[in-house]
């Protein structure tokens, strides 16, 4: 799914804004609110993601006609 891929590559990116942001807080305002929002943005892909999946999941199993066993 591309929205989780999404959030590892953000999640990964955060490591080191963190990292930078850690290393002088007080001076790094803006830095904090670029990495409170990314975080969100993260969070945001990875709950999308994971929701489209068991969204798909759900619809497959919808689909078997009773009686049946889903191809996998």
């Amino acid at each position: 799914m591309e929205y989780l891929q999404d959030a590892a590559a953000l999640k990964e990116y955060l490591v080191h804004l963190k990292a930078e942001l850690y290393a002088a807080p007080e001076e790094n305002r803006i830095l904090k609110w670029r990495v409170d929002t990314l975080y969100r943005m993260y969070l945001d892909c990875r709950h999308t993601g994971e929701y489209l999946i068991t969204r798909e999941r759900r619809r497959s199993h919808e689909q078997v006609p009773h009686g049946t066993v889903p191809r996998q």
